[in-house]
């Protein structure tokens, strides 16, 4: 468990517990935060982790990723958000499986697809059939996917993949899209987490 009393500053002018919980299981990990507005005013709160993700004896470029999403958030030349745009039949549609290293990606999914039980499942999956999910609950309205072919050359790993769970788009701060408001003294739970399905 770690804590954090994140003290008002002149960027946020706002008071806050933090916990996060790591629970190991048996095939992956659990993720809990809890978040307290400890401010006289309400709070604009947002949530994002950045998880780089792989499965042990494949390359990451010959993971298969799936994101079940109907938009992403378009932005200009600096990485700015100036709209939203519909990624069917475009090279950011992840509905039905890319390989990783087919794609060039540092994008923000909206509109994403959840399950019947509300949560939204991304994955990677390997040749034999192994699949790595990130799940989250339904705080997680959004995700990003960044994807690289020189994340660190030095210690022999070029590829990688990150799948962030997110529970605002970026910019939200500016625009309000699904920023959370806390009210003085109000809590706010959300979970996440990794689990490895093994084909056998």
């Amino acid at each position: 468990v770690l804590r954090c009393e994140l003290e008002a500053s002149k960027g946020y002018p706002f008071e806050l517990s933090v916990e996060t919980k790591y629970l190991l299981t048996v095939n992956g990990i659990d993720v809990t935060h809890l978040i307290v507005n400890k401010s006289e005013t309400n709070a604009p709160v947002a949530i994002g982790l950045h998880p780089y993700l792989q499965i042990e004896g494949t390359l990451t470029k010959d993971l298969i990723i799936t994101l079940n999403a109907k938009s992403r958030v378009d932005v200009d030349e600096r990485l700015n958000p100036i709209g939203i745009q519909a990624i069917a039949d475009t090279r950011f549609d992840l509905n039905n499986g890319e390989r990783v290293g087919d794609l060039d990606l540092d994008t923000a999914y909206c509109d994403l697809i959840a399950d019947t039980d509300g949560i939204y499942r991304h994955s990677l999956e390997d040749n034999d059939g192994n699949v790595l999910q990130v799940w989250a609950d339904e705080n997680y309205k959004h995700a990003q996917v960044y994807t690289t072919d020189g994340f660190n050359p030095k210690l022999g790993i070029d590829s990688a993949v990150a799948i962030e769970p997110t529970t605002a788009p970026p910019n939200a701060f500016n625009s309000g899209t699904d920023l959370k408001w806390l009210e003085p003294k109000e809590k706010w739970l959300s979970k996440w987490g990794i689990v490895l399905i093994n084909s056998r």
